[in-house]
């Protein structure tokens, strides 16, 4: 998170506080880090020695007045605060739970083997966008008339370096890289399944413009290795072994 965006959301209905003492307790290490990813969805780890001083002295605002809501029962049969406090026991239980319980690599090939975990399939792709239907079709014209793939490529990033209204990408060429197919939306799966490579789609965006489509590469679904499935496996793992906690927990 930006240095700029972190402010606003740290002061954004706290600058009632700043004139507030802060907590005598120093929070530790894991505070911080559990009250960024619950408050701010960040990762504490990664954010600059600037914004994690900011964070801090946010957390700190943030526990005082807390503790006083608290200590002065002011939500008194609140049913929602009710709600509340079950859902941050369950989620500090869970997350608990969790970071200790570690699958043994006898366990994970187990559910590999039933799950039978599989690798999507994959295109690497170039991007050119313009609010210019007729920029579109040239760059349509020119990419096909190219010969070899090689050359078609070259044409393609050498025009969206110049032209192509796609700021994120253009200084690459247009160049996305690869793509899962799950995470491509319906009208370009739809558009560039059963491409040969180097083949170029030139598709409306409603509200938007025009995208042209450079298919470098595609790679077929396929079963995940062991290693590849790993992190998956583990997650799988983790959860099944906190519903059989949570039933013996229950009974």
């Amino acid at each position: 998170m930006h240095s700029t965006l972190m402010r606003v959301v740290l002061s954004a209905g706290l600058v009632f506080l700043l004139a507030l003492p802060v907590c005598a307790a120093e929070p530790t290490e894991e505070e911080l880090t559990f009250y960024a990813a619950q408050r701010h969805r960040v990762e504490y780890g990664k954010l600059q020695d600037k914004q994690k001083a900011e964070l801090k002295n946010d957390y700190e605002q943030f526990s005082k007045v807390a503790t006083m809501i608290m200590q002065k029962n002011l939500l008194k049969d609140d049913r929602l605060y009710a709600v509340a406090q079950k859902i941050v026991a369950f989620d500090i239980w869970t997350q608990r739970f969790s970071q200790t319980f570690n699958p043994s690599e006898a366990d994970l090939k187990k559910i590999y083997e039933v799950q039978q975990p599989k690798m999507p399939a994959r295109y690497f792709l170039y991007r050119y966008l313009s609010k210019d239907e007729k920029r579109a079709s040239d760059l349509v014209k020119a990419v096909t008339a190219a010969k070899g793939v090689a050359k078609k490529i070259d044409k393609f990033t050498a025009v969206s370096k110049a032209t192509s209204d796609d700021v994120a990408n253009r200084s690459r060429g247009g160049e996305i890289g690869w793509v899962d197919a799950n995470n491509l939306d319906k009208t370009v799966l739809d558009a560039i399944t059963g491409q040969s490579a180097a083949a170029v789609i030139k598709l409306q965006i409603p509200n938007v413009g025009w995208q042209v489509l450079l298919v470098k590469e595609y790679q077929a679904e396929r079963k995940a290795t062991f290693d590849e499935a790993k992190q998956v496996l583990q997650m799988i793992a983790r959860q099944q072994a906190l519903a059989d906690e949570i039933k013996k927990q229950m009974q």
